[in-house]
């Protein structure tokens, strides 16, 4: 039996994208700012996974947020 892919994150992903307009900055600026990679960085804004929590804190520094309130948005969606 093949596995089914995940179902997008498409809530958080739209959380993550208001939270890059707002500093005004391209994937690759973020990407360049984390140093993190670029690719993993494009599935979590299209909602193809999700951050670990490390990473979590790691994104919320550079986009100038919360902890916390970027958790809050991953997990409404679980419970919505």
């Amino acid at each position: 039996m093949r596995k089914q892919p995940p179902e997008p994150n498409t809530e958080f992903s739209k959380y993550l994208n208001k939270k890059l307009n707002e500093r005004k900055i391209s994937l690759n600026d973020l990407s360049k700012i984390t140093k993190l990679s670029r690719p993993r960085i494009s599935r979590w804004f299209s909602g193809q996974s999700v951050p670990s929590v490390k990473n979590i804190f790691i994104l919320a520094q550079a986009l100038w947020t919360g902890p916390m309130e970027m958790l809050q948005e991953l997990v409404r969606q679980e419970w919505e």
